[in-house]
């Protein structure tokens, strides 16, 4: 129920054995520029010293609202129960590893006042690891159409960046049967509403060594093929379960080497979905263009600097770049491997 005295923000963020990162996240939060909101920390039933920390936070700052569990019940389910007691109109999300920039706050809640008809603000990411240190800047979708165009191959937006109005999440909620819950609860909003990204990076997201196991990949790429298959009803395009096969490849939960077969069979499968995106008016063709362009440099990219691919073979994926014309390719080749450096400083291509 809202009330006069409710706070404008509800930012949700559930720990569970954070206590290495959590100091820093807790007074990333407290200290941003704008400071009307309620700050929702649910502990997942940790056994490290999360409690302790967040009780020494909880001391000096009535804004947090803290719920502790005596058991750990899961990511979704504490992200559901933080949705059912917040109080603000948008709900901000955060992760006790990352560290959300001063300014964070006050740029979303502008930006949205602004354009009330968008339901769902990301913004992009500044990648650091486990130590602090810069590893590379998120290049996510910022306009509508790139982001529902985007959002039919790749997730396109970061979870902990997300800002979203409280009658919208309350309505959809996250889905505890899905591995992917950020990406399909997007894909589910974006059916029916607008989302944006900000053009500039308003987080530092930690990112860690893969520790999934193979169990929970299986788990993974049944919902990516859930949420594929999704996406691609919803813009009326059809397919065989060979071809959503083919596409899952360019998730990144797929961590195989794609070989040529099934690069070509991709390329084929992206030129069906690029001519049916024109013929449909679904999409401007410059959008669909660039958004399919950037997905086959992202699947050329991984199979080079994961699997030691050199740039003699890197040109020859780029070679055959959907829909580029081929006076482009240069330009094109210049400007990401400009973004690979920019991104990725201490990789070079073998």
């Amino acid at each position: 129920m809202k009330g006069k005295n409710n706070p404008i923000v509800s930012v949700i963020m559930p720990v569970y054995n954070g206590e290495k990162f959590l100091a820093e996240a807790i007074e990333s939060i407290l200290e941003q520029t704008f400071s009307n909101f309620e700050f929702i920390i649910l502990n997942d039933g940790s056994s490290d010293l999360s409690e302790k920390i967040i009780l020494s936070y909880l001391e000096k700052d009535k804004r947090i609202k803290y719920f502790p569990s005596t058991k750990n019940k899961g990511l979704i389910f504490q992200l559901n129960k933080g949705i059912k007691n917040a109080k603000g109109k948008y709900v901000a999300r955060m992760d006790a590893d990352d560290i959300s920039f001063p300014d964070r706050f006050e740029k979303q809640v502008g930006f949205l006042k602004s354009n009330p008809k968008i339901a769902l603000l990301g913004g992009q990411c500044i990648r650091i690891n486990t130590e602090g240190k810069k590893i590379g800047i998120s290049n996510l979708p910022c306009s509508e159409d790139e982001i529902n165009a985007w959002n039919i191959f790749l997730c396109p937006f970061v979870h902990p960046s997300i800002f979203v109005r409280l009658d919208i999440i309350q309505e959809y909620k996250y889905d505890e049967q899905v591995a992917v819950e950020d990406y399909y609860l997007w894909s589910r909003i974006l059916e029916k509403h607008k989302g944006r990204n900000l053009e500039e990076p308003i987080l530092f997201y930690r990112e860690h060594l893969d520790n999934t196991s193979t169990k929970k990949n299986e788990w993974y790429h049944n919902t990516i093929h859930f949420i594929y298959r999704k996406n691609l009803e919803n813009i009326q395009f059809s397919f065989t379960s060979k071809e959503l096969d083919v596409l899952s490849k360019i998730s990144g939960y797929y961590t195989k080497e794609i070989n040529s077969k099934e690069l070509n069979d991709l390329k084929i499968l992206l030129d069906r979905i690029f001519k049916h995106c024109i013929q449909e008016n679904i999409f401007a063709k410059k959008t669909i263009q660039s958004v399919i362009g950037e997905v086959w440099f992202e699947v050329c990219y991984k199979n080079i600097f994961l699997y030691g691919k050199g740039l003699s073979v890197f040109y020859s994926y780029l070679k055959i770049l959907i829909h580029i014309p081929a006076k482009k390719h240069l330009k094109f080749l210049i400007r990401r491997i400009e973004r690979i450096f920019k991104n990725h400083p201490s990789k070079t291509p073998k």
